[in-house]
């Protein structure tokens, strides 16, 4: 039986032995991609760290452009088979909280430590002073 933390480690074991950029990966060890470097290395992104959807809105809509999903069919490839209900949900929570609620953002930590996973602000986020909008 494995041990139960091992079930909540993110990542998924290499399937075979490769090497790639120099560095030895051999079967079975835990393989995780650096979402956070990727989504900010100035090589992809210009301003990486500034706030643009603007820069999405000549996007060609190829599912391969981005790491989370992977590129292929849900039913026969390597894609989250929860894709679809991941969207809906972030959809329907980033209405609530920019049409829905009003809300204060008090100071806080959001640096990130990327060494830590999953990489998120040391103070997570924090709002307060939280009213519902009369619709």
């Amino acid at each position: 039986m494995r041990a139960p933390w091992k079930r909540c480690v993110p990542g998924a074991p290499a399937g075979r032995d490769f090497e790639w950029n120099g560095y030895r990966f051999t079967q079975g060890t835990r393989v995780l991609l650096d979402l956070y470097g990727t989504n900010r290395d100035p090589r992809s992104w210009y301003e990486p760290q500034r706030f643009d959807p603007e820069r999405f809105a000549h996007w060609n809509g190829s599912a391969f452009n981005f790491i989370t999903q992977g590129g292929g069919d849900p039913a026969s490839g390597h894609r989250c088979p929860g894709e679809r209900l991941a969207i809906e949900l972030l959809k329907a929570s980033l209405c609530m909280l920019t049409r829905h609620m009003e809300y204060a953002v008090p100071a806080q930590d959001l640096r990130i430590d990327p060494s830590r996973m999953p990489a998120q602000p040391e103070s997570q986020l924090v709002i307060s002073d939280v009213r519902r909008v009369a619709q």
